[in-house]
């Protein structure tokens, strides 16, 4: 019996930790989903991005459906989606070293400052949602559209024109 007591007891320590461990992974609701800022200046300093809170009442431990819900979303006055139209999430792994998404090779038609802004934006808000630092982004490749494969991480996402800022201190 005392055996049996020394392997089960800690099981239900090890399935309690695991259950905690779960829990943390819940994220708050609401979320944050980041967008172009509509009025944005580019000759002027100021934030690119903008996040914009929306209810994950639900969903709250499935980041797969809420970045799909991320990509389909028709932000609010203020506010622009840099995404295509029919952009699609294909599939999300996260990893210990960073989050890994495909999407539809919608994104592969965007080019220069266009599919930059769109993968930032989607790395801020892969980032926002799973605490993690580095998100690539992949799209498979077709006969129509290239694949292409961008890794972005918190650390290097700096969008700012340095020219401009060295003009207005002259």
């Amino acid at each position: 019996m005392k055996r049996l007591l020394a392997i089960v007891l800690p099981l239900c320590l090890l399935a309690s930790l695991c259950a905690c461990a779960a829990q943390e992974t819940e994220l708050s609701d609401p979320v944050s989903f980041y967008f172009l800022r509509a009025d944005v200046s580019y000759s002027e300093a100021g934030e690119v991005f903008t996040p914009v809170e929306v209810s994950a009442t639900g969903h709250t431990g499935d980041i797969a459906y809420l970045l799909g819900e991320y990509l389909a979303l028709e932000p609010g006055e203020g506010v622009k989606s840099p995404f295509p139209a029919q952009l699609q999430l294909l599939s999300l792994e996260i990893g210990e070293e960073g989050v890994s998404i495909t999407v539809s090779d919608e994104l592969a038609a965007c080019t220069g400052i266009a599919r930059s802004l769109a993968c930032a934006c989607l790395t801020l808000t892969a980032a926002e949602l799973t605490e993690l630092d580095t998100v690539t982004i992949r799209t498979p490749g077709s006969e129509q559209a290239e694949a292409i494969e961008i890794t972005m991480s918190l650390s290097s996402l700096e969008l700012s024109d340095k020219a401009i800022a060295q003009e207005d201190s002259e």
